[in-house]
């Protein structure tokens, strides 16, 4: 009778490791990254696209914000890196760009006061005198909307390729521009 209920005691331990160890063999450990997307002046962006990307693994995986709202779920424990796109900003950008504000970006109109300010400087100070300004295209392109007292509007249809000059004749508060968007001295 004592072998029956050894043999019985064995089979039932058996049976416990296997149940034990059974779910734990089938687990695996994974993470989960939540985030939201906003405009500068924290807006939800809809409909961006955020890619994560495993940097020890190389792979990625990408989703589309519901309301700003992004979530991964089930990725392997490792270094992520994030990123969004949000292409009706950048389309919208192309379109109306005074109507855009990127991340932790000024808008047109912040240009547009930041450049206005530097232009009356250069104008009071230089009455009468040649002056060179150096800058990237859209400073170029704020000046030169301000001085043909152009709309915000009208920025896309100033072209400024790298290199450029820009020459612009005021005198007595007459503005005359003479050349715009030349890079003829580089062929």
């Amino acid at each position: 009778m004592k072998r029956i209920s050894l043999w019985g005691f064995a089979l039932v331990m058996v049976l416990v490791v296997f149940a034990v160890r059974q779910p734990a063999m089938g687990q695996q450990i994974t993470a989960s990254i939540t985030g939201t997307v906003e405009d500068s002046a924290g807006a939800a962006l809809n409909d961006a696209t955020v890619t994560a990307r495993d940097t020890e693994r190389g792979t990625s995986s990408s989703t589309k914000t519901q309301g700003g709202i992004f979530n991964f779920n089930s990725l392997p424990i490792g270094t992520y890196e994030v990123k969004a796109e949000a292409p009706e900003t950048y389309r919208q950008w192309k379109t109306a760009p005074q109507r855009v504000r990127f991340p932790d970006g000024e808008s047109l109109q912040d240009l547009f006061a930041r450049t206005a300010d530097v232009l009356r400087l250069v104008l009071e100070r230089h009455v009468g005198e040649t002056v060179v300004l150096v800058g990237h295209d859209s400073v170029n392109r704020a000046l030169l909307l301000q001085l043909l007292d152009a709309p915000l509007s009208a920025y896309g249809r100033l072209a400024q390729d790298p290199a450029t000059l820009n020459e612009v004749d005021i005198e007595g508060g007459a503005v005359r521009i003479v050349r715009v968007n030349d890079t003829s001295h580089l062929a």
